[in-house]
């Protein structure tokens, strides 16, 4: 295991990694209203170097684009150009990290001001033949006192054949796609319907107002294969869904699990819910008085193992729901930021004897805390490229 420190860290913000590459994003204002251009750069953790990746080429944050294709060193962004009309003409683009070759993929004309405040598109990329398109326009709720972006349609693009195929499916289209995430291979969990814990929706919407939200699993061949066919309903193997009373706050994957809350509105009750996508196995346990996203509990797999976070007076608890039983424990003066590949990146404040106290850095191993660093500095973030590199991001 490689734990690196990167000082003077304090601007690095935002850092995703695609399986070989860091990818850094940085936005400032456009000419366009509400909407940014976004800059990219390819970061080199161990000189704390950073390249921008074709600088003389405008590209806008316009498309939330995601690459389920974790094997290519492509990078999807979007450009914009004014034409002669009242339109613009909003371009796709891939790049290839390595090859340096860059390919339009998708062009549509559309007047970019509907981007500012009623209009905005996911974009799901399957692979180097197939994006998935969703479109998501505002509307009011029935008081008109809330707007959210609760109206969808979807298209699935064939790029050789520059061809739009829509999507037929009923509950795709009336509840809308909140996210695909890619897990084991070539499986991929769909999460449909938005969420009533966002911005106290359960308080602003009618029960005819709100969707169908519902956790569900295909693979992806099949999902593209079915889409292709424009089939009705989409073969999706849902594990649970919730309405009305109740609500699915997130969704995540975090190894060999599906981890969701699944909140009861009235009673302000959340239920963690880890399932196990090998053994079929579920493990829950249940938070009281869930308000507002700020009271969700905190949830992990360490070590393979389902856990939640705890916070209580003098410390920081971490609950194994296999044991049913506190097994790590860390004081107050010890922050836990994050747990990463199985090793808790803790700031800890040290008083010396003469003078204030310090701030350190402190990994520590599960299962047994074993200290494996420590080292002045203040936590900025955290980068693990793979399960035998972790960077740690210092002020």
């Amino acid at each position: 295991m490689n734990i690196r420190i990167i000082k003077n860290a304090n601007n690095k913000k935002g850092h995703l990694y695609n399986g070989r590459f860091i990818l850094e994003k940085e936005y400032e204002p456009s000419d366009y209203e509400g909407v940014n251009i976004v800059r990219y750069y390819i970061y080199n953790p161990e000189k704390n170097e950073r390249t921008e990746l074709l600088p003389g080429k405008k590209k806008y944050d316009i498309f939330k684009i995601k690459n389920f294709d974790k094997k290519t060193d492509n990078i999807y962004f979007t450009t914009v150009t004014d034409t002669n009309e009242a339109n613009q003409s909003i371009t796709i683009y891939k790049y290839g990290i390595n090859s340096k070759e860059l390919e339009q993929v998708y062009t549509v004309k559309e007047d970019i001001s509907e981007y500012n405040d009623y209009k905005r598109t996911k974009v799901f990329v399957f692979n180097d033949f197939y994006l998935l398109f969703q479109n998501e326009y505002i509307r009011y709720n029935l008081t008109e006192t809330y707007k959210g972006y609760f109206e969808f349609d979807q298209f699935l693009y064939c790029i050789k054949e520059e061809k739009k195929i829509p999507v037929v499916d009923d509950d795709l289209r009336s509840n809308g796609i909140e996210n695909i995430k890619l897990f084991d291979n070539n499986m991929c969990l769909i999460k449909t319907g938005f969420n009533l814990i966002t911005d106290e929706r359960y308080d602003k919407m009618e029960k005819n107002e709100v969707s169908l939200e519902k956790i569900s699993f295909i693979n992806l061949g099949q999902l593209v294969s079915e889409l292709l066919l424009s089939k009705k309903k989409i073969g999706l193997d849902t594990i649970d869904q919730a309405f009305y009373t109740e609500t699915f706050p997130y969704v995540a994957v975090k190894g060999k699990y599906i981890v969701y809350s699944k909140v009861k509105i009235e009673s302000h009750e959340e239920q963690v819910v880890f399932f196990n996508t090998e053994t079929k196995e579920i493990t829950t346990c249940i938070n009281r008085n869930i308000y507002s996203e700020e009271d969700l509990v905190w949830s992990y797999v360490i070590g393979r193992t389902p856990y939640i976070r705890l916070k209580i007076k003098g410390g920081t608890q971490f609950y194994n729901l296999i044991k049913n039983k506190v097994d790590i424990s860390f004081l107050e003066k010890q922050r836990v930021e994050t747990v990463v590949n199985d090793m808790f990146i803790v700031s800890e404040r040290k008083k010396h004897l003469i003078g204030k106290e310090k701030l350190f850095i402190a990994v520590y191993r599960y299962p047994d805390l074993k200290l494996l660093h420590r080292e002045k500095g203040e936590y900025m973030g955290c980068i693990a490229t793979d399960r035998n590199n972790v960077y740690i991001l210092t002020n």
